[in-house]
């Protein structure tokens, strides 16, 4: 997903700043491949998201789970970046393009 496009959408519709973020750490979660599976948004924002922005897909390569954290290698499909995807129990959450899939 391209988050400047994102945002000026956003923004051009006049939706809270809080909703990028929401939307960003929603999809790169890996957990959802379309907006209408974020059901901790409204429905008819996931609508207009659907009809208005492209989710570009990820395949998970590796997760890594613990009691406190969980990491996931993604793959995106189009051009074969990687990323890896860190969640800590705390509620932070990173994100970081990675040169290969090691």
């Amino acid at each position: 997903m391209d988050l400047d496009i994102l945002n000026s959408w956003l923004t051009q519709n006049n939706l809270p700043k809080y909703r990028f973020s929401q939307i960003s750490k929603n999809y790169f979660s890996a957990k959802y491949l379309k907006f209408d599976e974020m059901t901790d948004l409204p429905k008819t924002l996931r609508t207009q998201l659907d009809q208005n922005i492209k989710l570009l897909s990820v395949k998970e390569e590796n997760l890594i789970s613990s009691p406190h954290t969980q990491k996931a290698l993604l793959r995106r499909l189009v051009n074969r970046l990687y990323f890896q995807s860190s969640w800590l129990s705390t509620g932070l959450y990173f994100l970081c393009h990675r040169k290969n899939g090691i």
